[in-house]
């Protein structure tokens, strides 16, 4: 069965992350130990609305898994398709 969680971010991104991986049952999951990979889509060399993920969620979500004793791992390549830049 498909669920959805929805939370506003009047109390900031790391309460929405906290709130939606319990409700996901992701907490009961990760052990102290596990390997996450974060993939933040990241289209453009600086931040745009809209457009990609906000760093101020990647870094909340990474706090979180570290945390959890999570080992974490940023995963990102080269823009492709019509905005390209390196990563460098």
């Amino acid at each position: 069965m498909p669920r959805v969680f929805i939370e506003d971010l009047s109390e900031g991104y790391r309460h929405a992350i906290r709130e939606g991986l319990a409700f996901l049952g992701g907490d009961c999951h990760l052990r102290p130990g596990d390997r996450v990979a974060v993939k933040p889509n990241l289209t453009f060399p600086r931040y745009r609305r809209g457009v990609m993920t906000n760093p101020e969620a990647i870094e909340a979500l990474v706090v979180h898994l570290i945390d959890l004793g999570c080992r974490v791992t940023i995963c990102e390549s080269d823009s492709g398709g019509y905005n390209r830049f390196s990563m460098d």
